[in-house]
């Protein structure tokens, strides 16, 4: 047996167990006026977005720092999720971002694929990610002006929950100007989908991120979690992918067991879509879904997140991190 074909397994095997497991677009906009194929992708947009998503991993100062329109950084409740709002008062603009995993608490969560009805959504989430999206609203809300527009982002678990808060803006009825998530576990059924199908959501998924194809069903239950909203699939140099909302929710349902053969947990990490999207700055050209393998960068495993200062804490040599 190759040591590629061990590394797969390994990776397959690690995943069953535990637990099945462009211009700024105007307010509302849908999802194919986020990203038209029929011209250049803005892919500008994307590193930015991407970048704080990727600051959300680092301390309280640094963020300030690096955003010094930022006004309010919060780990409300017990659940150890970090967000940070941005505010842009000349033009008119919120942006919410989200950290994904970095702790025990946070990986009980991401196992907690239980599905819950949630009231203000008015649909079947992921019970887990539902739980810190309503505590972060809480914490949120008054902090929005109805009369600005919102952007969204996180990666991983922060994606997830991300595209929840867009759910709960929506019904509360403030102006979402996009949601832009990277390498973001499915969090919502088929009904889920058909429901939000108007939110302009844009999913990044980096080569064959495993964590993107998670999870397929709703543990103690007969749904399946789908996908919602357009994805881009980064591959390697200059490549990529494009699927609509139809073709994406259809290929995102059982995802995992369907794919585990290729699916890699390396290609989780916020560093490599960093990289990738910088690099689509100079060149970007897209290629069909079915030979995007053809395109592919392989990654070892064990180097952790590479974006955090808690990286140590979440080191894929350890477990997969979302």
């Amino acid at each position: 047996m190759t040591r590629r074909t061990c590394n797969t397994l390994l990776v397959a095997s690690l995943l069953i167990a535990l637990g099945a497991l462009l211009a700024v677009p105007g307010a509302n906009a849908r999802p194919r006026d986020l990203v038209d194929t029929r011209s250049r992708i803005d892919f500008e947009q994307l590193y930015h977005f991407a970048r704080k998503a990727a600051d959300t991993y680092q301390e309280t100062g640094a963020i300030r720092d690096r955003h010094p329109g930022v006004s309010w950084i919060a780990t409300p409740g017990h659940n150890n999720v970090l967000y940070f709002i941005e505010t842009d008062d000349a033009r008119r603009t919120h942006t919410i971002a989200v950290r994904g995993t970095v702790d025990d608490t946070n990986w009980q969560l991401d196992m907690d694929t239980h599905g819950a009805f949630d009231e203000k959504a008015g649909v079947l989430v992921h019970r887990g990610f539902n739980t810190v999206a309503r505590t972060i609203y809480a914490n949120a809300a008054s902090r929005l002006n109805p009369a600005y527009s919102t952007w969204l982002t996180g990666h991983s678990f922060g994606g997830a929950v991300a595209a929840i808060l867009a759910t709960y803006l929506d019904r509360d009825g403030y102006s979402i100007a996009g949601v832009y998530t990277f390498g973001q576990p499915k969090f919502t059924n088929a009904e889920g989908v058909r429901r939000y199908f108007h939110l302009p959501i844009l999913r990044v998924v980096y080569q064959n991120d495993a964590v993107a194809m998670l999870p397929d069903a709703v543990k103690s239950g007969n749904a399946r979690f789908v996908h919602l909203g357009p994805e881009i699939v980064l591959l390697n140099g200059p490549y990529f992918c494009y699927l609509d909302e139809a073709e994406a929710a259809h290929k995102s349902v059982r995802a995992f067991s369907r794919g585990m053969t290729f699916s890699s947990l390396p290609d989780h990490k916020m560093k490599w879509y960093l990289q990738d999207l910088s690099d689509k700055l100079k060149a970007a050209r897209a290629v069909p879904y079915a030979k995007r393998q053809q395109y592919v960068k392989r990654h070892r495993m064990g180097t952790g997140l590479g974006t955090a200062s808690a990286k140590k804490v979440t080191n894929f040599s350890r477990r997969a991190t979302y």
